[in-house]
């Protein structure tokens, strides 16, 4: 694979443990942003604030969580694809743990760079990339770049048959308002 897109927990990032040629860092809202050294990424970092949930909002034990909105997400792809454009073979993504947002942006990137019908293959290297076994990409994120890339419900298709934990994740959070993806129609 050319191109390679590596969740991380933000951790990793501020220790400088990661070498790539660019980086999305990924921030919740009511978090301190990461401390990045830009030039390490040679000055390609984009920077995105959202919550860990795949809902626009959701609040519960006296808490509000902000999910991350298409245009987030569309700006990801956008910054992926102007990396690729300028010879970055390998992007850092981080959030909070590298679990969740990070490895949903990461997998959105790949599959981006892989083409229509290469989502199976960005899911085998997303999972090939998880040491600690623990990815479960959020749902939401999944969905808006299965929609901005058009692959109808293939990339979150490709994650379900690959990864059962993204399927308990899913089931959670439509019983908490996420809508069932048949009701977005096919893309």
């Amino acid at each position: 694979m050319p191109f390679i897109a590596h969740a991380l927990p933000q951790a990793a990032i501020e220790r400088g443990d990661v070498s790539a040629g660019a980086l999305v860092s990924i921030t919740g809202v009511s978090f301190a942003p990461a401390v990045i050294e830009e030039p390490r990424f040679g000055g390609r970092v984009l920077r995105v604030v959202f919550d860990d949930v795949p809902l626009p909002e959701f609040t519960a034990l006296g808490r509000r969580w902000i999910g991350p909105t298409r245009e987030q997400v569309q700006d990801a792809i956008a910054f992926g694809r102007e990396c690729r454009a300028a010879g970055v073979e390998e992007v850092a993504v981080h959030c909070l743990h590298g679990k969740s947002r990070s490895t949903a942006i990461a997998l959105a990137l790949m599959a981006d760079a892989l083409g229509r019908g290469g989502e199976g293959a960005a899911v085998e290297a997303l999972l090939a990339r998880d040491l600690t076994g623990k990815a479960s990409p959020n749902v939401g994120v999944v969905r808006v770049a299965d929609e901005i890339l058009g692959r109808g419900h293939a990339l979150e298709d490709a994650l379900a048959d690959r990864l059962p934990r993204f399927v308990t994740w899913r089931a959670f959070w439509e019983e908490r308002g996420l809508p069932p993806r048949e009701s977005l129609g096919r893309g």
